[in-house]
């Protein structure tokens, strides 16, 4: 059968296969997919068996087996057991009315991805679609990583058989990966530098680069290079050019630095011969009288070029070489030269390099080339040529004019060599750290560098410039029902139509997800400023054809002017974006100016903010440690920091009472930051004084998931050297963790592995949804909510959560602390179910 809740709305189809022999049950199921928002073609099984038997005919189509667990015959654990076993294509949830945590456990250890009780209908009802979803996304997101990580094992052989030496370095300065080439190049094998500090590493092979100033270059987003001498580890000395830039991650915060070295002992045994071949050119001038002496100096000097050319000591293998006579016209080319163009002796001789001319650089630089040799001078540049078959390749050339008596240029050589890769290696390094991979659009530090150009020329020529800032509409659940790749392909082309539609001096940037920001220059009048703005608005509400899907999705527009407003950059981007907010209250597929006098509806709350930024300063905020104990031995074995604010005007303030205030805020992360600091500085005191114990701070999502979070942490860490990481233990609210898994469990990880702090999952219960939630997060503790423990000891059905929380947290492996702890009867009630520590004033 299929429930459609769609009507006439063409959304995607999700075939189920359910097994269920209670037909009561059954029609609840059916029910529950009735008005979702998309359509569902279930088939029904009422055995085990019979559904194993129609799996293995492949007789039907399966996005999602859903199962009871208690049947006739085989039961719906054994069912799914089985399907596992064979590596089935889709995701199982495990159906039962019982409730047992033990079935949950083992369910979710057999790699069944979801456990759902069926209790109440209504509750049974409401939960099944948004399971189900999650499910069928989240094997998807697994089967994307296993790509991803084939993907990454393809990059790696890359990286290996790269001719350049190539170092991955983290932010703590420490090497995370060095290739063959890079082992082959200095002597030291991969173990003698991985884990060791990028700095102590360089300067084993060369003391006088100044690495620490290129590093921190680096990380303020400038690219280095330079050329030096540096000596293997036998002692052998060897030239490199050495570049070094950092590469960003998906949020444009830098994830690590490249450092590529390419040999170029190549390029000074080239210098060496044009030396040589100079000096040889000025002692035969006797022999430049006529054509045919000019004929047979350019005969006795292809074979000087020859003899030197294949010479160890004086020209490898790689190099490409030419001579042309007065006129330009080519006299001589070696066998590498007719390799790199394609072209024969032949074709050649004769010829003018005219013939490679690819047109990529001006007619004037050649003009200025011709200039320079022409006057007797050496010439050294890139030239981009184009080979016979329309390929283009990249030269790095040196031309000698070669002089007769009087001086002048009778003949030129050419000695070159292919930087083609490290040129495009240039080139996507170069667009990895200014432009976004997916959209190609600049991103961020670009977009800066261009509202610099654009607010300088403003002041200049005297005209206005807008800031727009542009959100899609509803743009999750299209990135939810099609999948990333529809999603991304989505974005790809909303980027395409917002760059046709501007101006060629407007600049538009992908600001992250679907949110894109605009400068658009030379704004002569508001009404002009809109007309653009509607043609956006309506370009973008064209219909999207992915594939044979047609989409439809809209955006909406908020903007400011300079110098109308603020010449801050990120002050106007924010006023842009509350303008955003407005247009999408306005009914959204809009685009809403600015407005001050509109905005000061939020004066008072940005006057509370302000005040929470004194109090910071004037050190009003104080910490408050709520002890935990082992209730089994009676150990007191760590606190948790509590902050508190002691107003000059109210007094005693609780967190309640101002954190909502600036959530979501830098401010958020200021009062995050200082809360660590305060909590280390407290440790450190108790260390001098003997005393050790683990000390948890809270830390909200929105600091968490702050680009500056991880250095910040690692930052403040450092600055109290006694201090052992482990004795710190980041808390962060069951809710906030269930927003973004993913991005914060590779936080998560960051933390624990390079930082080696442990993570506590707090207030674990109230924000609940699946028990697969529990599995995918990284976390060492999990702090049962006080809320359950208050009234255990009255509500059984407080008792039978605690208790399944405790199991689960003995099965996935996770601490487990209760919070809220205030009698000895709540204590022994925990010890007896197995929770040994507890968190709370009076139980100390």
């Amino acid at each position: 059968m299929t429930v459609d809740a769609r009507h006439n709305m063409p959304l995607q189809t999700i075939n189920m296969l359910v097994v269920e022999d209670n037909e009561h049950d059954f029609k609840q199921i059916c029910r529950a997919f009735r008005h979702c928002d998309f359509s569902v073609n279930i088939e029904h099984c009422i055995q085990a068996e019979e559904a194993l038997e129609r799996i293995n005919k492949q007789d039907v189509l399966i996005d999602i087996l859903l199962t009871d667990y208690k049947m006739p015959g085989m039961s719906g654990l054994e069912l799914a057991e089985q399907l596992l076993k064979q590596n089935v294509a889709f995701p199982i949830i495990l159906l039962t009315g019982e409730g047992d945590e033990n079935i949950a456990v083992k369910a979710l250890k057999l790699g069944v991805f979801d456990y759902i009780g069926k209790g109440g209908d209504s509750i049974f009802i409401e939960l099944l679609p948004e399971a189900v979803t999650k499910a069928i996304q989240s094997y998807a997101t697994q089967l994307a990583l296993k790509e991803s990580q084939a993907k990454n094992e393809r990059l790696s052989l890359a990286l290996e058989q790269s001719q350049s030496a190539i170092t991955i370095v983290d932010l703590k300065q420490n090497v995370i990966y060095v290739n063959f080439r890079a082992e082959q190049l200095g002597g030291y094998a991969s173990d003698e530098v991985m884990n060791h500090n990028i700095i102590d590493v360089f300067s084993k092979t060369n003391k006088e680069l100044d690495i620490k100033l290129m590093w921190y270059r680096v990380l303020m987003g400038r690219y280095q290079q330079c050329e030096l001498k540096k000596y293997s580890k036998n002692g052998t000395s060897y030239w490199v050019t050495l570049s070094m830039t950092a590469i960003k991650g998906e949020q444009s915060e830098i994830a690590f630095v490249l450092v590529v070295e390419d040999s170029i002992d190549e390029k000074r045994r080239i210098k060496q011969l044009e030396d040589d071949i100079q000096y040889r050119i000025e002692t035969e001038g006797q022999l430049r009288e006529s054509k045919e002496k000019e004929k047979k100096v350019a005969e006795k000097l292809a074979l000087k070029v020859e003899e030197l050319g294949f010479q160890k000591n004086a020209l490898d293998e790689h190099a490409i070489v030419s001579i042309t006579d007065e006129q330009g016209n080519i006299v001589y080319v070696n066998d590498k030269f007719g390799e790199i163009s394609q072209y024969s002796h032949d074709e050649l001789l004769g010829k003018s390099h005219r013939l490679l001319k690819s047109d990529f650089h001006p007619d004037t630089f050649f003009h200025a080339l011709w200039r320079t040799i022409s006057k007797g001078d050496v010439w050294h540049g890139e030239i981009h040529n184009k080979a016979k078959d329309g390929s283009y390749y990249w030269l790095s050339s040196t031309i000698v004019p070669m002089l007769d008596e009087a001086g002048k240029p009778k003949q030129y050589i050419s000695i070159n060599t292919d930087i083609t890769d490290s040129k495009e290696q240039q080139k996507v390094l170069e667009t990895m750290a200014h432009y976004d991979l997916l959209t190609q659009l600049p991103n961020r530090i670009l977009l800066s560098d261009r509202f610099n150009q654009a607010i300088a020329h403003s002041k200049r020529s005297d005209t206005s410039m807008a800031i727009c800032f542009l959100d899609l509409d509803d743009f999750k659940p299209i990135n939810d029902s099609y999948g990333h790749e529809v999603g991304d392909a989505l974005l790809i082309e909303v980027a395409e139509r917002i760059t046709t539609t501007i101006r060629e001096e407007d600049t538009v940037s992908r600001h992250g997800g679907d949110e894109f920001i605009m400068l658009l220059s030379n704004v002569v009048s508001i009404l002009e400023c809109e007309k653009l703005l509607d043609r956006i608005i309506k370009a973008l509400a064209e219909p999207y054809m992915m594939g044979e899907q047609e989409i439809n999705i809209s955006a909406s527009i908020g903007y400011t002017l300079y110098p109308s407003d603020d010449e801050d950059f990120d002050t106007l981007v924010r006023h842009a974006d509350h303008a955003m907010y407005q247009a999408k209250l306005a009914g959204r597929n809009t685009f809403t100016r600015y407005n001050a006098v509109e905005d000061q509806q939020n004066i008072q709350q940005l006057s509370d903010i302000h005040a929470i930024e004194d109090a910071i300063l004037n050190k009003d905020f104080c910490l408050h440690y709520q002890p935990k104990v082992n209730m089994k031995t009676g150990e007191l074995f760590g606190v948790e920091a509590l902050i508190r604010w002691q107003h000059p005007e109210k007094g005693m303030v609780f967190p309640l009472d101002f954190l909502p205030v600036i959530a979501g805020t830098s401010v958020e992360v200021e009062v995050g930051n200082w809360v660590i600091n305060e909590a280390l500085r407290q440790m450190n005191s108790w260390i001098s004084q003997g005393q050790k114990l683990e000390v948890s701070v809270n830390i909200s999502a929105y600091h968490l998931l702050s680009t500056s979070f991880l250095e910040e942490l690692s930052t403040a860490l450092a600055n109290y050297p006694a201090i052992e990481p482990q004795y710190l233990q980041i808390e962060i609210l069951e809710n906030s963790a269930l927003g973004d898994i993913k991005k914060i469990n590779s936080i998560i990880k960051t933390c624990q592995d390079t930082l080696g702090i442990s993570i506590a999952l707090d207030d674990f219960g109230t924000g609940y949804s699946s028990l697969a939630h529990l599995r995918n997060l990284a976390v060492n503790t999990i702090k049962i909510d006080q809320s359950f423990v208050r009234d255990m000891l009255d509500d059984p059905d407080d008792y039978a959560i605690i208790d399944g929380i405790i199991g689960l947290a003995d099965s996935f492996n996770r601490e487990i602390i209760a919070e809220g702890v205030e009698t000895t009867e709540h204590g022994l009630m925990l010890l007896n179910m197995g929770c040994e520590e507890a968190q709370g004033y009076s139980i100390a």
